[in-house]
């Protein structure tokens, strides 16, 4: 039997608005895995959009420097449960240079934005002219973990940059790099991540893997299992849970993956809050 090599922290939290109450649940970064850039934005020092800053962070058992270009750190807001988080904008366009760490496996962000369907990319820095690797996508009206395996086993500088509209940047993880066994499939990922949702999407599971087979199951970590379709990606369209695992020929199977995605429901009082939180 498969085991899945992730579990996503969950915080259930009520949110009273207006009309309704709204139950909302938002994903940590996953436990016992090794980082080197681990932050809070409510550890930060405020800043206004005009005025270009700078934040001292811990890198590893050391110190870096993070760049803050035209975006605004607001430690103390408070938005979805969360306190604190840089507000990024494109016009004019807004960086998040992060230091220098010696390695990288994956990167991870909890964001969210003002409108539906926003999108953000991290770039790294080649030579002299900073290059492309992901465009976070689908980033909106809730809390979401957004993630990206990078690998990359040497020196790497990352930024943020080019957000599609006005969005935050909550939390900053930059997990160290861990080789996979040279027999083994890498791990699949999902595009968006871990996170409420309001509207129906088309989740993207991927693999550094080349040419690996990708399956996956909305029943549990040990199938039934379908195999994915870039072509025709599976909707997600209520609360649900994804399970995901690649294979290859001649390879050990990666381990199984998952995302847990949370449709909020309203109710009609406090009292009812209280019997599903229950």
């Amino acid at each position: 039997m498969k085991k899945s090599d992730k579990t996503n922290a969950l915080q259930l939290l009520s949110r009273i608005l207006p009309a309704f109450f709204l139950l909302t649940v938002f994903a940590a970064s996953g436990w016992g895995q090794e980082t080197w850039i681990n932050e809070d934005i409510q550890d930060w020092t405020a800043s206004p959009y005009a005025e270009d800053s700078q934040e001292t962070i811990d890198v590893g058992e050391t110190t870096g420097v993070v760049d803050i270009i035209l975006s605004w750190v607001r430690p103390a807001e408070e938005e979805y449960g969360n306190t604190g988080f840089v507000q990024m904008r494109n016009n004019p366009m807004s960086f998040l240079v992060l230091p220098e760490v010696p390695n990288v496996g994956q990167v991870e962000f909890n964001m969210s934005a003002f409108g539906g369907g926003r999108s953000l990319e991290i770039q790294k820095l080649d030579g002299d002219d900073w290059v492309v690797i992901h465009t976070f996508a689908g980033i909106g009206t809730f809390l979401g973990n957004f993630t990206y395996d990078i690998d990359q086993d040497s020196p790497i500088t990352l930024r943020l940059t080019s957000p599609s509209a006005a969005l935050r940047v909550h939390d900053i993880i930059i997990h160290k790099y861990e080789a996979a066994p040279a027999d083994q499939v890498a791990t699949p990922s999902f595009n968006p991540g871990t996170g409420n949702y309001y509207t129906p999407f088309d989740v993207e599971i991927t693999t550094a893997t080349d040419d690996a087979i990708i399956k996956y199951s909305f029943d549990s970590d040990d199938g039934p299992w379908t195999v994915y379709d870039d072509g025709d990606r599976p909707t997600i369209s209520e609360t649900t849970t994804i399970w995901a695992y690649a294979e290859k020929a001649d390879m050990d199977d990666s381990s199984v993956a998952s995302a847990i995605y949370t449709f909020p429901v309203e109710v009609a009082s406090i009292e009812a809050l209280q019997d599903i939180a229950e």
